[in-house]
């Protein structure tokens, strides 16, 4: 059996690898307010609130950013997919999920991974475009790929 941590993870993996494809013509700004209609919008206003505070914190930036770095040399600008890519995605996905995971049940006293995971399925409409796309890059590897590239590029023009 899985421990709950384990099992949170998991369970954002679904979300995140899951279809998020949402209507093109919907660019409307989003903007989250407490004081939804019930319960049920407030804690999810409020997972999202907290979702979007951490992913745009200075700690998890630099978290991504020092991860990038440390990697992105092991990639080239071809079509070709080396297998080490996958090995570095997947230690990407562990290390930007688990810090995501517990930064959330750390605001959120009782943070329930299975709900959220649920209800950002759910409503990804309701959910600000940015976000979204930040939560897939962690799913799609060809977006992981080109923020390594960018990453490699940068770097080399940056180091003397």
């Amino acid at each position: 059996a899985m421990d709950p941590k384990e099992q949170n993870e998991e369970q954002f993996l679904d979300i995140v690898d899951g279809d998020f494809a949402g209507g093109e013509g919907d660019e409307a700004e989003f903007e989250i307010i407490a004081g939804g209609n019930n319960e049920l919008d407030d804690k999810f206003d409020l997972y999202v609130g907290v979702l979007q505070d951490i992913l745009l914190d200075e700690e998890f930036e630099k978290r991504r950013k020092d991860f990038a770095l440390e990697h992105c040399q092991k990639f080239d600008p071809t079509d070709e997919n080396k297998l080490e890519y996958m090995t570095v995605f997947k230690e990407y996905e562990k290390h930007v999920e688990g810090y995501l995971m517990e930064r959330m049940a750390a605001e959120i006293p009782d943070f329930n991974m299975d709900y959220f995971s649920k209800e950002l399925v759910t409503r990804k409409d309701e959910i600000d475009e940015q976000i979204m796309d930040f939560l897939l890059s962690f799913s799609d590897f060809m977006q992981f790929k080109e923020m390594m590239l960018f990453e490699k590029v940068h770097f080399v023009a940056t180091t003397p």
